[in-house]
């Protein structure tokens, strides 16, 4: 049996395994926690797995005392134990429930299991902006919560409109349009807020461990054909070098624009957690989309489609530093072949004598 007293290691996500090399035996289990043992870690952590624990005996989860042994850890840790480990505490999972989960924005929530929480929170509001003669103005925002929660009532009163992206069209344009107010958990949406705040706190809620990643894109003309890539959340925040391993495009204002790494400012760009963004699935040969909004109206011939606006947007990223050159785009494929394409996607058998150049996000006028 052995004691676990310190953990210096890697930072995000800590899996502790059940048995540790201790006293020139190997394989001992880990019977029982020293005080602070992740304390003395330099890097963020934002979850203790110890699931696997079994022969633990009954801990202390009590964050300020130092004689506990997540004595130091910060609150919004989500700590994982085995049934019977320890008592109920916000933040802490044991055996699969939790008293009060506490989610915070931009902080990574990467669960090992699915568990039930009696409490779910989170603690990022979606306002309208409240003008000063009393009216509202509207706001749309990304969103992807990892538990069910309803909008039905909301949407039905005209405060709030769910949505998701449905198309791609003339590869100038993301058509977003009404979906199910019934958010379920892992999926990606786009809020629109129409009047006041919403909150998300739910009761006896199921906590689903991945985003779904099923929600595939398509051509407005050819919906049929090959997809263009998926509409996903995330529920951790995603580096700028995460977002170009694959092309991906988060909201900015009244644009949807490519995360790219090619200059100093651009790397800033990063995506929050709890967000949603398009990842295509190869290179569009365009750096931004115009959001445009389409409501589906029922009972008349051939069901005609009406656009729906909104006042405003919350960004996902700092993409101040990005610029909107008109140009053309120079894309090197996968094959190495080379492909040109000006700004409203239309494909070019080769460069212009004179203009100006995007290639691979690098400004050249020739």
């Amino acid at each position: 049996m052995a004691t676990l007293t310190d953990y210096v290691g890697k930072g995000g996500c800590v899996v502790v395994p059940p048995v540790i090399d201790w006293e020139q035996q190997s394989q001992v289990p880990i019977t029982k926690m020293g005080p602070g043992v992740f304390s003395r870690n330099e890097n963020t952590i934002y979850s203790i797995d110890m699931t696997a624990l079994e022969d633990l005996e009954t801990v202390s989860t009590e964050r300020s005392a130092a004689a506990s042994p997540f004595g130091g850890v910060d609150p919004r840790t989500i700590i994982y134990l085995p049934e019977g480990k320890a008592t109920e505490a916000d933040n802490v999972v044991v055996g699969g429930l939790c008293k009060k989960l506490s989610l915070t924005d931009n902080w990574d929530f990467v669960p090992p299991l699915e568990f039930y929480a009696e409490e779910a929170t989170y603690n990022r509001k979606l306002s309208a902006v409240h003008n000063a003669d009393g009216t509202w103005s509207s706001k749309a925002f990304t969103l992807c919560l990892p538990y069910d929660y309803d909008l039905t009532s909301l949407c039905e009163s005209g405060q709030v409109k769910v949505c998701r992206l449905y198309y791609i069209k003339d590869n100038k344009e993301f058509i977003f349009s009404n979906t199910d107010p019934y958010l379920s958990a892992g999926r990606a949406y786009l809020i629109v807020v129409y009047e006041g705040e919403l909150s998300f706190d739910a009761e006896d809620a199921l906590l689903v461990c991945e985003p779904d990643d099923s929600q595939e894109i398509y051509d407005w003309d050819a919906y049929s054909s090959q997809t263009l890539g998926v509409w996903k959340g995330t529920f951790r925040s995603l580096s700028n070098d995460e977002c170009n391993a694959r092309p991906t495009y988060g909201m900015d204002r009244e644009k949807f624009r490519l995360y790219r790494n090619d200059t100093e400012a651009y790397r800033n760009a990063w995506l929050s957690s709890f967000r949603s963004a398009f990842y295509a699935n190869a290179p569009l040969g365009r750096n931004a989309y115009s959001i445009v909004f389409k409501k589906y109206v029922a009972g008349s011939e051939d069901d005609p489609i009406v656009d729906f606006p909104t006042d405003g947007y919350e960004p996902d990223s700092d993409f101040s530093g990005y610029d909107d050159t008109e140009g053309i785009i120079h894309v090197i494929g996968d094959d190495g072949s080379h492909q040109y394409f000006d700004l409203q996607g239309r494909a070019l058998s080769s460069p212009p004598q004179k203009g100006v150049y995007i290639i691979n996000g690098k400004k050249v006028i020739k």
